[in-house]
């Protein structure tokens, strides 16, 4: 088992025991994240043990946005929304969705090596304009982002 949040599932299948490990906790810290080209910085400061996440999303849009979300540990899924008005302070506020999934490369680490943490998902512009360089409108409001984090052992 991997991280303080990791532990493993039992259950019986067909009379045989299976085991699997679950809760790959969400890690803390600076995420190196692209949201449809625009480079930025997902901070994740805090997880809960209910899920609740605190952190920041830098370099997005003016100023730095507080991000309050929540981490799915079974669906290995982390969702938030923004709320905040485009760079320079004109125009209408804007909110947009996120929703990602965990991927961990490779994906059953030996012991002390080291793992690349990927969230993949997409982000749905909510409303007029939008907080990035992308512009949403009626023929397109989703767009794609990731986020990056190693873990060095």
């Amino acid at each position: 088992m991997r991280g303080g949040g990791d532990a493993m599932l039992r259950w019986q299948n067909r009379g045989n025991i299976v085991e699997a490990e679950v809760g790959m906790q969400l890690r803390t810290g600076a995420w190196e994240a692209n949201i449809d080209g625009v480079e930025a910085t997902l901070s994740i400061v805090s997880v809960d043990p209910a899920g609740i996440v605190t952190g920041q999303l830098v370099n997005y849009s003016d100023p730095t946005i507080v991000i309050n979300g929540l981490w799915d540990d079974t669906a290995q899924r982390l969702t938030f929304l923004t709320n905040a008005t485009a760079a320079g302070g004109g125009g209408s506020p804007s909110r947009e969705f996120f929703e990602a999934y965990l991927i961990s490369t490779p994906q059953r680490p030996a012991p002390g090596q080291d793992i690349v943490w990927t969230l993949a998902g997409s982000v749905q512009s909510i409303g007029h304009g939008s907080l990035g360089t992308h512009l949403s409108n009626a023929r397109r409001s989703r767009f794609g982002w990731f986020a990056q984090i190693s873990e060095v052992s």
